[in-house]
């Protein structure tokens, strides 16, 4: 959950609904607008247009980047955490158990031959 929360795009959802949520396509956006009010001609509108076409590779950059992080990490870590974690406490638990039940069975076992080693049967 811990992990979820330090991603910028939501989790679970597809890379376009991601990138409209996202700050750096805002920007992005916002750049490419303003280079198109001023037009290619001035300075500052390419200027503009530049800094908004690598906002948005950047934008896509990250996008791609946490997709494979929730696709290589996140998943894998929530398995763990929900599945096999659980599990494995279920079968320590239930071997604790055999563990206790051998031990009684040995002590019955060995005070049986004790018994039997000081009473013989005639």
């Amino acid at each position: 959950k811990k992990l979820t929360a330090c991603l910028q795009g939501q989790q679970g959802v597809d890379a376009d609904k991601r990138s409209k949520k996202l700050p750096l396509t805002t920007l992005a956006q916002c750049l490419m607008e303003g280079s198109a009010v001023l037009g290619d001609d001035s300075l500052l509108g390419k200027m503009l247009r530049l800094c908004g076409e690598a906002e948005d590779k950047l934008a896509q950059e990250l996008i791609h980047f946490e997709l494979q992080v929730e696709r290589d990490v996140i998943e894998p870590l929530f398995v763990l955490a929900e599945v096999e974690i659980p599990n494995i406490q279920k079968q320590r638990k239930h071997l604790a158990k055999l563990v206790l039940d051998m031990d009684s069975s040995r002590t019955r076992t060995s005070s049986r031959l004790t018994c039997t080693i000081l009473w013989p049967k005639k």
